[in-house]
């Protein structure tokens, strides 16, 4: 009931309390463990993740998965293995069980994203990567990260008219996801990858920058303190057909006014390690955000006399190429 009111630390209270009287109950641990992720404690969670494991190492996927997000490399591919081994075991017990299969299928996702990472220059990378997207896919529920892990895939292997259906696909399960629940289930990170899929594949079909912008204003919504997501609304928005400059200029200005005050804050701590070449990196974002712009005042009168008129004379938002 107190996780159900969002009440975390009542809820830590209790599971440590119960954890006291059953050290040694595997589910147990899982549960806490998943609780201290949520109130951004991972070492504590790691801890008793791994002891879970030790307890029980058969019974419960989500305790390798939980642990395998905090570790990296071979760490990680080790424990997303194990498992993606407990659930290929349960799934086949219980074929018609859709959250096994969800569980399945987001495993899958994970591994082809630590392949295209940190595993990248694995013997065979690109060809376990298409294996377990096609496992994945034989599981497929309808959730978006299927296809955009397929999409960005695709991407990689320079073949972005694959990629384009891949991405609207995932737009589009996206969308329905956060219809049917009112909230989006796929992660903040997963919904900004997307988001620079469409952008990237807008060249394509130039409905990618409406979809992208719908995601984005959603991701802004939810914070608006993150300077990427506002760079990426301008730049997007200059890519409309016609280009919408006053909506791209006014996420720009907000991430001008972001960046000024993280300069500021940052400016307090000279002597630091890469003190320079961090605030090398602001004069850098203040010169993009001033030709963004010119470009705009260079662009957007003439357009407004254009439409005007009943016309518009197409400005190619490529005129300025974006990062």
């Amino acid at each position: 009931e107190a996780l159900d009111r969002f009440e975390f630390e009542t809820s830590r209270n209790f599971y440590e309390k119960a954890l006291t009287l059953n050290p040694d109950d595997d589910m147990l641990l899982l549960e806490l463990s998943d609780l201290l992720l949520q109130i951004d404690q991972p070492t504590r969670a790691s801890e008793l993740l791994r002891r879970s494991i030790e307890i029980n190492p058969k019974r419960g996927p989500s305790k390798f998965l939980y642990l395998a997000q905090l570790c990296e490399g071979q760490a990680s591919l080790d424990l997303y293995l194990s498992g993606l081994q407990i659930l290929k075991r349960d799934i086949d017990g219980n074929v018609a069980s859709e959250e096994l299969k969800k569980q399945f299928c987001s495993c899958c996702c994970a591994l082809t994203e630590l392949y295209m990472t940190d595993l990248c220059f694995e013997k065979d990378a690109e060809m376990k990567i298409q294996n377990f997207l096609d496992e994945a896919m034989r599981y497929d529920v309808g959730d978006p990260d299927i296809h955009q892990a397929m999409a960005s895939f695709k991407l990689s292997q320079n073949q972005p008219e694959t990629a384009v259906k891949y991405a609207i696909e995932s737009y589009h399960r996206l969308m329905k996801q956060k219809e049917e629940n009112d909230f989006y289930l796929l992660d903040y990170e997963s919904r900004l990858s997307l988001v620079k899929n469409l952008i990237e594949l807008g060249h394509l079909n130039v409905s990618c920058y409406e979809f992208g912008a719908n995601v984005l204003i959603d991701l802004i919504y939810e914070n608006d303190q993150d300077l990427e997501t506002l760079l990426l609304a301008g730049d997007i928005f200059l890519k409309f057909v016609p280009p919408e400059f006053s909506t791209a200029k006014f996420y720009y200005k907000k991430a001008e006014k972001l960046a000024e005050k993280c300069k500021e804050r940052f400016s307090k701590s000279r002597g630091t390690d890469d003190f320079d070449e961090i605030m090398k990196g602001f004069e850098e974002q203040a010169n993009f955000l001033k030709e963004r712009f010119d470009f705009i005042s260079k662009n957007y009168a003439s357009s407004e006399e254009n439409e005007s008129d009943g016309e518009y004379s197409e400005t190619s938002s490529n005129e300025m190429e974006t990062d």
